[in-house]
């Protein structure tokens, strides 16, 4: 079944992967490396990290993101080309595609009920990411004229990001009498990042004296021959070294072939997917982010395998089995 939404094409988030690879190609120090370079910061420069949030910094607004994706690719091998793998992938799909209408044949009404089913998929795969995408445009348009606004008038990017739609006018005329507000808020905010909100959310959010610091959560060890289970992402049976990548802003430690073991994955993540063998997440579902692109690119993926980053060690051998949603510890570092 995933097989039949597997290499589908034109998923905007699996784009700026493609032109990174093509930018991985060329020497760093040459003219159309730079050309290149500025080409894609103008189409893709509103993605990044954490992009729903304006504080979060872009592919524009600090490139050195996008360069270090970049580098990472560099690595890999030409068969690693995310444009042949799809291909392949994209080959796989349409061979599974004439198996079910085949065996439909005899039955035009189910046949016809495939094919719009299958259709509908696809359009509404591409179609998320593409909604995604618009949205995103829009944030960054806020977030470029955020920053503007903090050049101006001497506060940090994060700290203009504490004010209120309604707080803008005033702010406007008497930016230094927020000075104290905006810091105190800035700090009452960056105190939430020690907290572990909770996993489900269920009518009433449980008030913040209810949620757990992070760190306080005991976390199960693994040893080798235990499985973790999660939920299938993409199809394929995958073996190799795990590595552990919390922040997508800094892939340096990710050696093509491995696979890439992450909290949760956005599409400033997708370029890693690139040099990984496979991918596994903490958290998704079936429609998630890891899984639209590891089916374009034929990873397996396994998502929803809860504290995955905290119980696999990083650098163990680790077997990914993307069709049954488990990964299973071969050996420990």
């Amino acid at each position: 079944m995933l097989t039949l939404i597997t290499a589908i094409g034109d998923v905007d988030s699996a784009l700026p992967s493609r032109a990174m690879w093509e930018l991985s190609r060329l020497p760093k120090d040459s003219s159309e490396y730079l050309q290149g370079l500025d080409a894609f910061l103008s189409e893709y420069g509103s993605r990044g990290p954490n992009e729903w949030d304006i504080r979060s910094d872009t592919w524009e607004t600090k490139p050195a993101l996008a360069i270090s994706l970049i580098d990472t690719m560099r690595g890999a091998l030409d068969d690693q080309s995310p444009i042949i793998r799809n291909e392949k992938n994209a080959e796989l799909r349409r061979a599974a595609e004439k198996q079910v209408r085949t065996a439909l044949m005899s039955q035009p009404d189910v046949l016809a009920q495939f094919d719009m089913a299958l259709h509908s998929a696809h359009l509404y795969l591409a179609g998320r990411e593409r909604a995604k995408t618009n949205i995103i445009k829009v944030v960054h348009e806020v977030r470029m004229a955020a920053f503007a606004l903090a050049e101006r008038t001497g506060y940090t990017r994060s700290q203009i990001c504490m004010l209120l739609a309604d707080e803008l006018d005033a702010f406007a005329s008497q930016p230094d009498e927020f000075r104290a507000r905006l810091a105190q808020r800035e700090r009452q905010y960056l105190d939430l990042f020690d907290l572990e909100p909770p996993f489900i959310v269920n009518g009433i959010v449980p008030p913040l004296s209810q949620w757990a610091r992070r760190g306080e959560t005991v976390t199960t060890s693994v040893v080798v021959g235990d499985v973790l289970t999660g939920a299938p992402g993409a199809p394929g049976l995958y073996t190799g070294k795990a590595r552990v990548i919390l922040d997508a802003a800094d892939p340096s430690a990710l050696e093509p072939g491995e696979v890439l073991v992450a909290p949760f994955t956005d599409p400033a993540w997708t370029p890693l997917f690139v040099a990984a063998g496979a991918v596994v997440v903490d958290v998704g579902a079936v429609v998630s982010h890891a899984i639209i692109v590891s089916r374009e690119l034929g990873l397996a993926c396994v998502v929803s395998a809860t504290d995955a980053t905290k119980r696999i060690p990083d650098g163990a051998v680790i077997t990914v089995d993307g069709a049954n949603g488990t990964v299973t510890i071969v050996s420990m570092p």
